[in-house]
């Protein structure tokens, strides 16, 4: 298997341009984990494997906390990216589209309703500049737009048997739905 893995791992290097590497980065982030807080702010690990200069995969995994309740959002999120090269400089740009698996962590109950959030899966896309430092260091900037989005139910009945019965539904919406930035430094090899 390791050789497998080496073998696919040296076919995409002879493709020409292509590059693994990881690197974070922290920002604010204007999106709102609805129903909890107004904003978050994280850091997280952005990995990325191209396959040459133009297409690769990448993966992202952070963690971010609202700003005014004892909940955050942890991010898994995974995507396609393309490259555009910025002639002979060391910049390009690149665009990204992927899904993720977003757990909620710390309280996961909404405001007082005491209704509990369920993880949920959704979509994003970024896009930004690569800015190659040297041969393996490059900095990166992107504008993200995520969205994910669930609803929290819950039905209670009473009443006096054989007189009359009530029925009361409580239904909040969370979730990421907004735009973030990202800016850190990945390590290429």
């Amino acid at each position: 298997m390791k050789i497998k893995a080496f073998t696919i791992l040296a076919f995409w290097a002879c493709v020409g341009g292509s590059y693994a590497g990881v690197g974070g980065g922290v920002g604010p982030y204007a999106t709102a984990l609805k129903g909890v807080g107004d904003y978050v702010f994280g850091a997280g690990v952005r990995g990325e494997l191209t396959f040459n200069k133009y297409i690769g995969l990448e993966a992202r995994v952070s963690y971010t906390d609202a700003a005014d309740a004892d909940a955050g959002i942890m991010p898994f999120e995974a995507g396609i990216v393309g490259i555009i090269p910025l002639g002979k400089s060391n910049a390009e740009l690149f665009g990204c589209v992927g899904g993720g698996y977003y757990t909620i962590t710390g309280d996961t109950t909404v405001g007082s309703t005491g209704l509990e959030m369920d993880p949920i899966f959704g979509f994003y896309g970024a896009a930004g500049l690569n800015v190659f430092v040297t041969k393996n260091i490059k900095l990166f900037i992107d504008i993200k737009y995520t969205s994910a989005k669930n609803e929290a139910t819950e039905t209670t009945t009473g009443g006096i048997a054989g007189f009359y019965t009530w029925t009361r539904t409580t239904s909040v919406e969370y979730g990421v739905d907004g735009v973030g930035g990202d800016i850190g430094v990945m390590f290429t090899f």
